[in-house]
């Protein structure tokens, strides 16, 4: 989908190059004028702040969409309503890129559930959708330490940083500080009320944090 910026550059473009009116050119790459007069209000150096520092969050997480980008930019103090932060992601065309590498080679096996507890299945499947869609498909691992170093930091950024939607937007950390304060079990959020939410899925009720270890045999 071509977005109104895109056809006003297209305007632009066909009005510089034959030297055709606005009325044509605007006929040919089929836009109102409107459109193409249309100048954004608020385009300040606070808009342009704003645009840039979300274009800087979604380098910085490629594998994250308009949503996470928003409660990121409110956790800075940025106060921004989310249909103007999708507006600016689609403007920007910023998109999530996809990487792939196979940890084979490496001998890196797959860790069962614990026996008898079924229902930290759909957990381990989300923790290692979101492991390997955030981390390992993001990154080449020249060798084992290096992988270590790769997972830790993402682990650090996982329990400390990164919102998680599933908690209201709160990293594990500041949510296990709440619901210790309230005396709560974790099992209390995330819209479940019989089953831990997904930051925790493999964790005891006082454990509040991901904790792995890679080894290579």
């Amino acid at each position: 989908m071509v977005t109104p910026q895109a056809k006003r550059e297209a305007v632009k473009e066909v009005k510089a190059r034959w030297n055709y009116s606005e009325r044509r050119a605007c006929e040919l790459v089929g836009v109102s004028r409107s459109t193409v007069r249309y100048k954004p209000v608020g385009a300040s150096g606070e808009h342009v702040k704003l645009r840039e520092r979300i274009k800087e969050l979604a380098m910085e997480r490629k594998r994250s969409g308009y949503r996470m980008i928003h409660a990121l930019l409110r956790r800075e103090g940025i106060v921004v309503n989310l249909k103007r932060v999708h507006r600016i992601w689609k403007e920007e065309r910023l998109q999530v890129p996809r990487k792939r590498r196979w940890l084979k080679e490496r001998r890196v096996k797959t860790m069962y559930i614990e026996p008898g507890s079924p229902w930290e299945n759909p957990y381990i499947e989300s923790f290692n959708g979101t492991f390997r869609d955030e981390c390992l498909n993001m990154n080449v691992f020249g060798s084992v330490e290096e992988a270590r170093r790769i997972v830790e930091l993402w682990r650090q950024d996982y329990n400390g940083s990164r919102p998680h939607s599933s908690l209201g937007y709160l990293t594990p950390l500041e949510f296990s500080e709440q619901s210790e304060g309230k005396n709560q079990p974790l099992t209390s959020c995330a819209g479940s009320s019989s089953q831990p939410p997904a930051s925790f899925h493999f964790q005891h009720k006082k454990a509040s944090t991901l904790s792995f270890k890679l080894v290579q045999k």
